[in-house]
């Protein structure tokens, strides 16, 4: 029998373990660390921590060191009814935190530590030692990478105590940071955040004061926002909103967003000291010192009439926002050479389209409510001739440069007729390379035209 028969019978006798054949290479085997943590990136997050750990001892290790799949960490609170649910939340932050100060860090390979990093604490967490230390471990971990930071706290958020001086000192690539407090801001002290270009302030407390007397803001800031300013005593009795001394002391600011603080008091002289600023969403009318104003936003004003005058003299305007206001026109002799965006009402573009074509720049336009703002009855205008849909479209067609019209969608807002049959004709009539969308009106943000702030 030669040999190959009897390797043959051998394989085939009783008793004898016949061999597995063994499986193809897998092709992921192949790729270096990098590579696969690029994969990564494209797997949801709950996928990433659950289920990429079980496919092999490789996956397993690298989802738990830093990498490029873990640049971006969130943790999105929840509100519970009662105690023992809120005590499962304290336990589920924690575990966030000591799950999320490894993967944050910035060691090898390339391209490893976390970018981002939001956080949402709500009120029903008890923030004592633990949760700041292991918050501060987190920070230590991926302040040399980081870019952006967003805290949300359903609790009195203590700046000072959750951003020590020594932690800041080491973010120095950070250059947005969002502080929101629901019972309030305080001990705001920032100066050594040396690469800071972006903070947002959000102080819902019942007596706003993110910002005080010691405050310190870095020099490096072009964008700040204030919802609202900080109350501050007057010397004739009351309270009022006014722009901080640290504020007006930035050298490279350029947008600054005051406009839910009202009253506001001191903001004529405090203007010429911000002579950078290119952007201020107001609620008011101190506009004449503000010749190179390229951001403005007067909406929700319902009070407002008429346009303020000294926006006539605004020659360098990129952007007006008006809508929600009580404007039932635009005016007839309105002439902005530079704006490119303009956000209004339904109601005065039925009344006002013929102005549109005087605007040169005109790239896009929002058209926000579908009614006029609510009015006692007494002052309602007399009832207007209905619009003339084709004159509407021919004025939008003559408009050189336009192209994008952006329809706000406000949930159970009520649909006017004018609206309803302009809409249906838009599409039809649109002129060529006129792009028409709906958008959110929770997902439209002033911040959009932040970018026609700058120099041309």
């Amino acid at each position: 029998m030669s040999s190959k028969m009897r390797k043959e019978a051998l394989a085939d006798a009783p008793g004898r373990a016949t061999a597995v054949a063994r499986p193809p290479p897998c092709l992921l085997d192949a790729l270096p660390d990098d590579l696969l943590y690029t994969v990564f990136t494209f797997v949801d997050e709950t996928s990433r921590v659950c289920h990429l750990p079980l496919v092999c001892r490789r996956f397993a290790a690298l989802v738990r060191r830093p990498g490029a799949c873990w640049q971006r960490l969130a943790f999105e609170g929840r509100r519970w009814p009662n105690d023992e649910a809120a005590a499962a939340e304290q336990q589920r932050l924690l575990g966030f935190l000591r799950w999320a100060a490894p993967r944050a860090g910035s060691q090898p390979p390339a391209g490893a530590g976390a970018r981002e990093l939001r956080l949402s604490i709500l009120p029903a967490v008890h923030v004592g030692r633990d949760v700041i230390k292991l918050f501060h471990k987190l920070l230590h971990a991926s302040a040399p990478t980081l870019l952006s930071l967003e805290l949300r706290a359903g609790f009195p958020l203590h700046v000072g105590g959750m951003l020590p001086p020594h932690l800041q000192q080491r973010m120095t690539v950070l250059t947005r940071l969002e502080l929101v407090g629901e019972n309030g801001i305080y001990a705001t002290k920032l100066g050594q955040l040396t690469a800071l270009q972006r903070l947002n302030l959000v102080d819902d407390g019942e007596r706003p004061c993110a910002l005080y007397e010691e405050s310190t803001l870095p020099p490096s800031l072009t964008w700040l926002g204030l919802t609202p300013a900080p109350w501050t005593e007057q010397a004739h009795g009351g309270e009022a909103a006014e722009i901080p001394e640290c504020v007006l002391a930035l050298p490279a600011l350029r947008f600054l967003d005051v406009s839910e603080s009202l009253p506001l008091r001191g903001l004529e002289e405090a203007l010429p000291r911000l002579t950078g600023l290119t952007g201020l969403p107001v609620s008011f009318e101190p506009l004449a010192a503000l010749r190179d104003m390229r951001v403005l936003s007067l909406s929700e004003c319902p009070r407002m009439r008429q346009l303020p005058p000294p926006v006539a003299g605004l020659t360098n305007l990129r952007a007006l926002h008006v809508e929600k206001c009580g404007l039932e026109a635009l005016p007839e002799d309105l002439h902005l050479p530079r704006c490119q965006m303009l956000s209004i009402d339904w109601h005065m573009l039925l009344a006002s389209h013929h102005v549109l074509p005087r605007l040169p720049a005109l790239q896009q336009l929002i058209l926000g409510a579908m009614t006029p703002p609510d009015q006692p009855f007494a002052a309602q205008p007399p009832a207007a001739e209905p619009a003339d849909t084709e004159a509407v479209v021919a004025s939008l067609a003559r408009c050189a440069a336009l192209r994008r019209i952006s329809v706000l969608v406000y949930p159970d807002a009520p649909l006017s007729l004018e609206a309803a049959a302009l809409m249906l004709v838009l599409p039809r009539r649109c002129p060529a390379g006129l792009q028409l969308a709906a958008v959110s009106s929770t997902e439209f943000f002033l911040t959009d035209s932040v970018e026609l702030t700058a120099d041309d």
